[in-house]
């Protein structure tokens, strides 16, 4: 998952006014609502610790026409409204969402076409986890225990003898069957018994039930 902050600003912004055929033109004022939202993206991310050298937003309204009570959110591909053709392609962008949705030859811009809503998401493209890769078919080992000891555990009377790793063996390659204890700087894994850990490529682990056969 991308790190991704979403901020907006409610508004009344009118695109086109059909009484006095008149197209939005304080640019200006658009603008510096889109900047507020995109500073606030940037900041959060760079309290979060990422390098936002690679920032990117991504413009997105809510609008409708005329005095319609439900809007529409339709994500644009401009950032920044310049002249009249950046409008003009607002308001063609919300038409095709608009016809996509409730149909074609439904879209109403004469009764005039306004904003409710102006938000930014603002997003790093960095590298994501595939998910794909956190099952791995590839025959695992069981990796020598750096000790022993005897555990207690919930349902059984009389202590195990249990096998003690570190955090050294949470790779793919290995597999750690139960009753076992893992030890890692961040946290234990309890390993029961009939149960296992799979740590997968990513640092993560699956902590699955063995198939048991009734007695």
């Amino acid at each position: 998952m991308k790190p991704l902050h979403i901020h907006e600003r409610s508004g009344y912004i009118v695109l086109y006014e059909p009484i006095e055929r008149k197209l939005f033109d304080e640019y200006e004022r658009m603008n510096e609502y889109i900047e507020e939202l995109e500073r606030k993206g940037k900041e959060d991310l760079k309290r979060q610790g990422y390098d936002t050298t690679h920032v990117q937003h991504r413009l997105e309204m809510d609008m409708r026409y005329g005095n319609q009570r439900v809007t529409t959110s339709v994500v644009l591909d401009i950032n920044r409204f310049n002249h009249v053709g950046d409008v003009l392609r607002a308001i063609r962008t919300f038409s095709d969402v608009y016809a996509k949705r409730y149909g074609k030859g439904v879209e109403a811009p004469e009764a005039g076409v306004r904003v409710q809503t102006v938000r930014v998401a603002t997003f790093i493209d960095t590298d994501v986890v595939h998910f794909k890769e956190l099952y791995t078919n590839h025959k695992r080992t069981i990796p020598p225990a750096k000790s022993h000891r005897k555990v207690h555990f919930v349902d059984e009377n009389e202590p195990i003898e249990t096998p003690i790793y570190d955090e050294s063996v949470l790779s793919a390659d290995y597999v750690i069957h139960g009753p076992a204890i893992v030890t890692t700087k961040s946290t234990t894994y309890l390993v029961e018994k009939n149960w296992r850990i799979e740590p997968t490529p990513q640092g993560a682990v699956w902590l699955l039930k063995e198939n048991v056969k009734a007695k």
